[in-house]
């Protein structure tokens, strides 16, 4: 799958089996600083969901390189961006807007939730309500103590 952006040229792979799950892991080890168990959330209930097909990843790659990723559940019961991460090096030159759009068209651009750190709430919140998602809810020590999470929806 191919997407031009306006300022950077990703191309977008969206990812429904495991075969590449290990430098996928890797290039989101820097999330686990902010959610205690996701690694074993990542190996272990996610990647369980895209055995039956309710998980995606989808990612962006920049000159054959991993830009950034979107974890996607999409159920029955719940349309949802798990886990949302542009790379350092890559945030600033749309990835990130890019990669969203393309998360929100895979999950078909309707009741869709996703929820952000506190440490990375005023980075994200600006691209996630030009996106027409609104606050939701804000719960302090939902993952961490004496940290909050903001829940928003589409």
């Amino acid at each position: 799958m191919l997407a031009i952006i306006s300022k950077a040229t990703a191309d977008f792979e969206i990812i429904e089996s495991d075969l590449h799950f290990k430098k996928i892991a890797a290039s989101l080890a820097d999330v686990s600083a902010y959610y205690p168990e996701f690694k074993s959330w990542l190996y272990f209930t996610f990647r369980a969901g895209i055995y039956v097909g309710e998980r995606k990843i989808l990612v962006a790659h920049s000159d054959g390189d991993i830009a950034g990723l979107a974890l996607l559940k999409n159920s029955i019961s719940e349309k949802k961006i798990c886990t949302f991460y542009v790379l350092p090096e890559y945030r600033d030159d749309g990835v990130g807007r890019s990669l969203m759009h393309k998360s929100l068209q895979t999950l078909g651009h309707n009741d869709i939730g996703i929820s952000v750190s506190e440490e990375r709430h005023s980075e994200l919140s600006p691209l996630l309500r030009s996106c027409g998602f609104s606050l939701d809810s804000v719960l302090p020590g939902r993952y961490r103590n004496e940290k909050s999470e903001f829940f928003y929806q589409l």
